[in-house]
């Protein structure tokens, strides 16, 4: 029951970002959910809950106390590989995941192997186009781009080079 019970605690890891980072809807986890307990059966304490549950925030709440709020970067991977790479993603969501990985990457002491920096980098893009956009346009197909970094980040790949943002677009003097 121990590796049963360590694997159920990381799938609902992987759940717990892919909730945060909109990559699944509450009914997408109690599938999952009651697909784990028609194949196991006996369960960990309160993971009847999640096939039940009906709000993101009580979702969150449950998955937090089946992983006993010990989250991974593996776990994290894991969700962002739910990202289809063929599906356009819009600038909010881009924006929404830059920031909570931002979050996750000064909350944590995992080795981000350079991923922190380029989730930096990110957010500091989203910012600039933001609060100037005209000052500061936004990298030709950005949303995309952020989607093919972090299914690269879920492969584990080595994080790339991402340069600073380039000059003002125009002189404000």
């Amino acid at each position: 029951m121990p590796d049963k019970v360590n694997e159920l605690r990381f799938q609902a890891g992987v759940w717990y970002f892919r909730l945060h980072l909109g990559l699944g809807e509450v009914s997408d986890l109690n599938a999952w959910a009651d697909e784990e307990i028609l194949r196991h059966g006996e369960l960990p304490e309160g993971f009847l809950e999640l096939s039940l549950v009906t709000s993101e925030q009580d979702a969150l709440l449950l998955l937090n106390a089946q992983t006993a709020g010990e989250f991974s970067l593996d776990m994290c991977r894991s969700a962002l590989a739910a990202l289809s790479p063929d599906a356009d993603m819009s600038f909010v969501r881009a924006r929404h995941m830059i920031k909570f990985l931002l979050d996750w990457t000064f909350e944590t002491d995992w080795a981000w192997n350079g991923w922190g920096r380029v989730i930096q980098s990110l957010e500091e893009y989203v910012d600039c186009y933001t609060h100037e956009p005209d000052v500061y346009p936004m990298p030709q197909n950005f949303p995309n781009w952020v989607r093919d970094l972090f299914l690269a980040l879920s492969r584990e790949e080595d994080a790339p080079e991402i340069h600073p943002w380039p000059e003002r677009a125009r002189d404000h003097s």
